[in-house]
């Protein structure tokens, strides 16, 4: 389970000297309409997450396990999630635009919904 709360990660998100939240433990977290735009976010556990309308657009996402995360309507947009695991993950209506993915487990598994 996560080593951390939601309202920690509130106030790590609102202040603007800590860009980097890198080898953390979300899982299990309602971190949804949360905006991780732009932050270093990698190596980081978002597993069993609610992200749902969450916001990483340009954020470096690199070796983030999102399995079993809920991701609808998530933006992506221009993120690197390079080695990302975002296997049975729901990506209903969720943004990829010019994403980078690869190299991960990141639509592998009988259950995983790939973005429309």
């Amino acid at each position: 389970m996560a080593n951390t709360t939601v309202a920690k990660i509130k106030a790590m998100l609102e202040d603007e000297k800590q860009p980097h939240l890198t080898n953390m433990d979300f899982s299990g977290l309602d971190l949804s309409g949360f905006d991780f735009s732009g932050r270093t976010i990698a190596s980081t556990n978002f597993s069993n997450c609610s992200l749902k309308k969450a916001k990483f657009i340009k954020a470096f996402l690199a070796k983030c396990n999102f399995r079993k995360s809920d991701m609808t309507n998530a933006d992506f947009s221009e993120a690197n999630l390079k080695e990302a695991d975002l296997c049975l993950t729901n990506l209903e209506n969720a943004s990829f635009s010019r994403a980078k993915l690869g190299g991960g487990q990141n639509w592998s598994g009988q259950n995983a919904i790939k973005p429309a």
